[in-house]
């Protein structure tokens, strides 16, 4: 299965669109709004965390991390 890379996760910023998806179902793309963390886990692997929109005056947070394959399952970047 095709994982996220480190130049896809370093790539994330403010503006950014993700969708989160189950089960082949897929929200609409949303923006990130804030980031609280992008830097290297204890084995070396990038990753970032933060907000995107979600709905009127709401936030959902989000945590994508390089070679997850859980996260290339449940996220779609861009």
């Amino acid at each position: 299965m095709a994982t996220f890379t480190r130049e896809q996760i370093d790539a994330i910023t403010i503006g950014t669109k993700i969708t989160r998806g189950i089960d082949d179902r897929w929200s609409e793309p949303r923006p990130v709004v804030s980031i609280h963390a992008k830097q290297n886990d204890i084995h070396g692997k990038l990753f970032v965390c933060g907000y995107t929109t979600y709905g009127e005056g709401a936030q959902l947070s989000f945590s994508i991390k390089e070679g997850d394959e859980s996260d290339a399952r449940h996220y779609r970047i861009g």
